[in-house]
């Protein structure tokens, strides 16, 4: 017996993902998602469907060991819809077994970035350009700080730097989530950076019990905002973390040079694969996320995407960019 979306509500879902979701995991608090549980597993999978493909956000969103037969039924659910299965940004691990039973194809697209806040990043040579964006910072008045107490006027101040980040950005779009700081509060927490009292930049942390750590799931600025605010917001956050013991902060997912560990396809597929690659990476500049985290230092995990069928097509690729809301 499966059960879909009208039968799950969001709090559940939340808590899912605050107990064993990964970086991926937060597109699950999109309304737009869809969702597969079954009744003998504690777990949920998020997807998303576009032209008869079922494309599902990570891995599945349960304990390690209730993970193949997650997936099973969900492979079963979608084959009886008449659907093709794909998995974005999925684990090393569950790529592996995936790979042996429900899916015919991988591509290692990426790869996640991983900070443990033990490590200062602002240390030695390689720290010197971060130490230079967040003097400059402090230099015209920034200062960042953790938000703690409820504050309803510091809240309205955060939302309205975000919309302002928001309308403040330009061309091609790609985005897991929607913006939407103060909804599902457990597991979150928020760092502020202000200016001669005024709001410039915020970030938004989500909690991941199953790595003991936590994600920062939104780094945003306003247009005002001085060179090297964003950069004192991390910093604040693994300090904070830091003093907490805490040695692991994900960054998320950002693509690699090129497609890495092909494995499934033809000669042509992999071409049109790596041709899709190339293209959208160089449109969507999705270069720049990772060169910013370089500064931090990060270490990294690979990242896959899988096919439940050997042959992909452009339907495949359209679904992908619908579920990663993809604009331009």
């Amino acid at each position: 017996m499966e059960t879909t979306t009208d039968s799950i509500n969001i709090p559940p879902i939340a808590e899912h993902v605050l107990r064993w979701g990964g970086s991926a995991s937060i597109a699950l608090l999109n309304p737009a998602c869809q969702f597969f549980a079954n009744p003998s597993i504690d777990g949920v999978i998020g997807y998303r469907t576009e032209s008869n493909c079922a494309v599902v956000y990570g891995d599945p969103v349960c304990t390690p060991k209730d993970m193949p037969h997650l997936a099973q039924a969900f492979q079963h659910y979608c084959q009886n819809q008449g659907w093709n299965t794909v998995y974005t940004t999925a684990s090393k691990h569950f790529a592996q077994w995936a790979t042996r039973n429900i899916c015919s194809a991988s591509l290692q697209i990426g790869e996640e970035l991983i900070l443990d806040p033990d490590c200062d990043p602002k240390e030695g040579s390689k720290g010197r350009k971060l130490r230079n964006k967040i003097s400059h910072a402090q230099h015209a008045g920034v200062l960042a700080e953790e938000y703690l107490l409820i504050d309803k006027t510091l809240e309205q101040a955060l939302e309205q730097a975000a919309a302002a980040w928001i309308q403040g950005r330009q061309g091609p779009q790609i985005y897991l989530a929607q913006v939407n700081l103060f909804a599902e509060r457990s597991g979150k927490r928020w760092f502020y950076a202000c200016q001669n009292g005024k709001i410039v930049g915020g970030m938004l942390c989500n909690r991941l019990n199953a790595r003991q750590g936590w994600l920062i799931n939104l780094l945003f600025t306003t247009p005002e905002a001085p060179l090297g605010t964003s950069e004192m917001l991390v910093v604040k956050g693994l300090e904070t973390l830091r003093q907490e013991n805490c040695r692991f902060v994900t960054c998320g997912v950002v693509p690699g040079k090129h497609l890495r560990e092909v494995s499934g396809l033809n000669f042509l597929t992999t071409w049109f694969a790596k041709a899709a690659f190339k293209v959208a990476k160089s449109f969507f500049h999705l270069n720049s996320r990772k060169m910013y985290w370089e500064k931090f230092h990060p270490q990294s995990e690979p990242s896959y995407l899988l096919f439940s069928h050997a042959r992909i097509r452009v339907r495949e690729i359209v679904a992908v960019m619908h579920a990663l809301n993809a604009s331009l």
